[in-house]
């Protein structure tokens, strides 16, 4: 008896020791997750859309679109209420449903900008680049069968499994140092001369050529596959404005300026027909255009960020005080013709 008694005692320590091991083990799992959501990682693109989602006071003017629109644009400072849901490299398709769903947050009448970059039409975009980090912020509704529950416990709960080596590594760096330091908000001056600029400016419209099997873009010639998804494209677009008149905002569209290097590389009849035209196909209601793609006042290197065609923290800066002062002007006259200044 004593015998069974003993093995019957060896068999609930174990067990419950490990009990403990376990829950110890995901107490201490939970806490770095919390600790990379909550320190490392707070001041990354989707954590702010997140927080940007769910502020008391209502924004004035938002601006939508891809890292064209995150590197564009910067409210703070302005004395409006306003915030830039930028977001990677985004096409039009989850730009649409990030307007619909962040919509609770405008004012009635607010300035929603559509950031409109060269090659924006040159793809829907459901699926690509990583769609699985919109269940960080956009629900169940509006992601429909692109929404999955395992997803949404791992970015929300568990960050650390979605690319846990380079998350580890993350961590590690911030407990080391005590921050994680963010370029985007420090940097003032292109570390890159402009041989290195050029570099960058060649990587991207190489990438370009490439993605959608183009001649080049120093010509309008484009295949006839791309032609079908400039259809496709333009009427997202169209929805998209259609659904901001309808809803009482007042949209415009914003081409973002590009450094003097990499408006080399961009012809006019290009230009024309990957940007331009499909704008006008797209703008039917006749909503204002705002065009800095050459604009001169951009052009120097000294305003981007390690690149040709990101604007750094300065850049933003002087350049939404400047689409600011434009918007301003522009919104004095009503019905105005769109135009494409060089």
């Amino acid at each position: 008896m004593e015998d069974g008694r003993s093995t019957k005692d060896t068999r609930g320590v174990i067990m419950t020791t490990a009990i403990i091991i376990v829950t110890s083990f995901f107490a201490f799992f939970l806490t770095l997750n919390g600790y990379y959501k909550w320190v490392v990682i707070r001041n990354e693109q989707e954590a702010h859309i997140k927080r940007s989602s769910h502020v008391k006071q209502k924004y004035d003017i938002v601006a939508f679109g891809s890292s064209y629109c995150r590197y564009a644009f910067d409210f703070s400072g302005t004395g409006l209420c306003g915030c830039n849901f930028g977001f990677v490299a985004q096409f039009f398709y989850y730009t649409d449903k990030m307007i619909r769903a962040f919509a609770p947050t405008f004012k009635p009448g607010a300035i929603v900008v559509i950031t409109v970059p060269d090659l924006v039409f040159a793809e829907v975009g459901n699926g690509l680049y990583h769609p699985q980090r919109y269940v960080l912020f956009l629900p169940k509704e509006v992601l429909g069968r692109e929404y999955s529950w395992i997803n949404h416990l791992r970015y929300n709960y568990f960050p650390l499994t979605v690319d846990f080596k380079t998350n580890i590594k993350k961590m590690v760096k911030m407990l080391l140092h005590g921050r994680c330091t963010n370029t985007y908000e420090t940097m003032l001056h292109n570390p890159l001369d402009r041989s290195g600029v050029m570099v960058e400016a060649l990587k991207r419209t190489e990438g370009w050529v490439k993605s959608f099997k183009l001649e080049s873009t120093f010509n309008g010639n484009v295949p006839e596959e791309l032609e079908q998804k400039f259809v496709q494209t333009t009427f997202l677009l169209q929805g998209m404005i259609q659904h901001c008149i309808e809803m009482g905002y007042k949209p415009c569209l914003v081409i973002p300026p590009v450094s003097r290097p990499m408006n080399t590389l961009l012809s006019d009849n290009f230009l024309e027909t990957v940007l331009f035209n499909n704008i006008r196909r797209a703008n039917v209601q006749n909503i204002p255009v705002f065009n800095y793609l050459r604009d001169p006042r951009f052009q120097d290197i000294d305003l981007y960020a390690a690149n040709a065609d990101f604007l750094n923290a300065r850049g933003r800066k002087l350049f939404t005080q400047t689409f600011l002062k434009d918007l301003g002007h522009i919104s004095k006259k009503q019905s105005q013709p769109i135009n494409f200044p060089s």
